[in-house]
């Protein structure tokens, strides 16, 4: 419908259409800039974008996060996922409709700053699109290993099979696509046929008679580099026989050209690092929370259930503090929700730099955060808690003073489940919270506990 990104705005704007397709590489306009455009108008915002990128790099990577698409598919690709693509976007609605305004994360890559506005959903959809190529370039990989692999076993077979005629012999050592050398008791060059000669760039007359610029012996296998005359290195699979030549003990070395196997190991090890890294990214969107960047809810309860099984099998102690931000939604309404927002990210930094290592710091819920202490007794857990209530409070706030409210438990012979921590964390914040806020209170204090 339009054949570059400024083009298509104008087409766009008039037209409404229900989705767009477009490739990233386009004169006047390229499918970044379009896309960021349609993104920045209200009227276009929610129409749904796919991008067609080959996303070779990760700047590529970072400019498609930044002009917010709806969804990625690399080049080149097959119509059945490009098909599955439009119609997941256009039957979900949510997807389809969903204009998300998020305030943006700074990232430096290779000493520039960019700003990356698209949402969890634009993130995720894009790893999974580079996931997804790489995984199927991967197949293609292997199967050319494979089809690489065959050939070298074909070799291998003809060799244990070269029991003929010394004419038939060396007929067969003519026409091999591989380069093949005899060579005397001695190691002088009898005889090499015209892939030798390519290889090493000289005629046979002027390669009969002399030596191997490399060694090799009879029943070796390996795999060596050889440098050319034009300064370019091949990658070659040396294999040596023992053989019979003109009536003499001889040896019999196949070189074959793996230049283009080992380039494509290479490129193997390329996508099995890209994957690695998407794994690392994907896992880390599932255990973090979006907003503070700390652990989520999520982890907080498997990991709570984990240690307290330990703590009642090996009869260890285990606290819990359950925190609240005082007054969140006053502050909120006062002061906006992108203030609420840093308060909640401030709140997590100074939980973080003040507990121990070995503590979990989580965003349960809302305003609540949650600190786990293996190993705590009530006397470590009611220190630690006091100077988070105190680091919190004292920090310099620029709105106004931040303060918390704290309930802490510590498992006792009467628990049955790790839930009886948190129901005891949380009866003591509401103690807390009752008793005028920016309070630490330990369950084993709140009166008929």
């Amino acid at each position: 419908m339009a054949s570059d990104g400024a083009e298509a705005l104008e087409w766009v704007r008039k037209q409404k259409p229900n989705l767009i397709l477009s490739d990233v590489n386009m004169p006047v306009m390229n499918g970044y800039e379009m896309c960021l455009a349609l993104k920045s108008d209200p009227s276009t915002a929610s129409i749904p974008v796919i991008l067609l990128t080959t996303l070779s790099d990760p700047t590529s990577i970072l400019e498609g996060l930044k002009c917010k698409a709806d969804y990625y598919l690399t080049k080149p690709y097959e119509s059945k996922y490009l098909l599955d693509r439009v119609q997941s976007l256009l039957v979900d609605a949510s997807m389809a409709h969903c204009v998300e305004t998020p305030a943006g994360l700074e990232i430096t890559f290779e000493g520039r700053r960019h700003l990356v506005t698209a949402d969890r959903r634009q993130m995720l959809n894009l790893l999974l699109s580079t996931y997804e190529n790489a995984v199927q370039q991967n197949r293609e990989l292997i199967k050319t290993q494979q089809k690489l692999n065959n050939l070298n076993q074909e070799l291998q077979d003809q060799s244990r099979k070269l029991k003929i005629s010394e004419k038939s012999f060396r007929a067969l050592l003519e026409n091999r696509v591989d380069a093949m050398l005899v060579m005397d008791a001695v190691g002088i060059i009898r005889f090499v046929n015209p892939a030798g000669e390519r290889l090493f760039s000289h005629p046979s007359t002027e390669l009969l008679g002399t030596y191997l610029p490399f060694t090799a012996s009879p029943g070796e296998a390996k795999e060596m580099s050889l440098t050319t005359q034009d300064a370019g290195v091949v990658h070659l699979d040396l294999r040596a026989v023992s053989t019979d030549w003109e009536g003499q003990i001889a040896m019999l070395v196949s070189l074959r050209d793996i230049t283009e196997r080992i380039v494509d190991e290479q490129k193997i090890k390329e996508q099995q690092s890209r994957l690695q890294e998407a794994n690392s990214m994907l896992e880390a969107l599932a255990t973090l929370d979006g907003l503070t960047g700390i652990k989520n809810h999520r982890v907080f309860k498997e990991r709570l259930a984990e240690e307290y099984h330990r703590s009642a099998r090996y009869t260890l102690p285990i606290s819990l503090i359950i925190l609240d931000v005082d007054h969140f939604k006053q502050y909120n309404d006062s002061f906006g929700h992108p203030a609420g927002d840093e308060v909640l990210k401030t709140v997590s930094k100074l939980l973080l730099e003040n507990s121990r290592d070995t503590d979990l710091v989580a965003r349960y819920g809302g305003e609540e955060f949650v600190v786990m202490l293996p190993l705590a007794q009530k006397d470590d857990a009611l220190y630690l808690a006091e100077r988070l209530r105190f680091e919190i409070q004292s920090f310099p706030w620029e709105k106004r003073t931040v303060t918390v409210s704290l309930g802490i438990a510590t498992r006792t012979s009467n628990f049955t489940k790790a839930e009886d921590l948190i129901s005891d964390a949380d009866s003591a914040l509401y103690a807390s919270k009752h008793n005028g806020r920016n309070k630490v209170t330990h369950h084993d204090d709140v009166p008929n506990s």
